[in-house]
């Protein structure tokens, strides 16, 4: 087993570099107060799945579309933990369970850190008894399946004919 040292030293007040998928709930970087904590991959981001209110006409092939929706988005964080003592990894699962309490919170994940969700902690797997070093998921529902833009963005108005009007390009797009 080779050891693994770090010859670039950190300096003081320095940005730490985070996995792609690392996330931050209500505010906090999960990994940065729980050091034990790494994760390892999520889903759930990807594209959204869509529900059609259709109707059918008489005897006629197929159906009508009427509209489309988006259902909630369940998104899955894939994660593990370690911990030399039994009182160390049960201290970080109890520091896990009080940062994700909060209802209805930003998740934003690392690789996107200009959007969020809004979301909530409502599963998780049961991990290996006995154990000290785990893999488990954690799964954030997020009620509306849309993500938002941390940035505030400004447009400006002109005054046309005593109407204030505003041009207004987005670029978004539903993801």
């Amino acid at each position: 087993m080779y050891e693994f040292h770090d010859l670039t030293p950190a300096t003081k007040g320095e940005v730490k570099d985070r996995m792609a998928e690392s996330f931050s709930f209500n505010g906090v970087w999960i990994e940065d107060e729980i050091p034990q904590f790494v994760v390892t991959g999520t889903t759930g981001r990807e594209l959204m799945e869509a529900e059609l209110d259709t109707f059918e006409v008489g005897f006629s092939n197929g159906s009508k579309y009427r509209k489309k929706r988006y259902p909630e988005r369940k998104i899955t964080v894939h994660y593990m933990m370690g911990a030399q003592t039994d009182h160390d990894f049960r201290q970080a699962y109890n520091k896990l369970n009080a940062l994700l309490d909060p209802e209805q919170a930003q998740l934003i994940f690392a690789d996107e850190p200009d959007k969020y969700f809004v979301a909530t902690k409502t599963e998780n797997s049961t991990v290996e008894p006995g154990k000290n070093f785990v893999v488990g998921e954690i799964v954030f529902t997020c009620t509306d399946p849309l993500k938002y833009s941390t940035v505030t963005k400004s447009f400006p108005a002109t005054l046309i004919e005593g109407v204030l009007t505003a041009n207004i390009e987005n670029k978004g797009t539903v993801v």
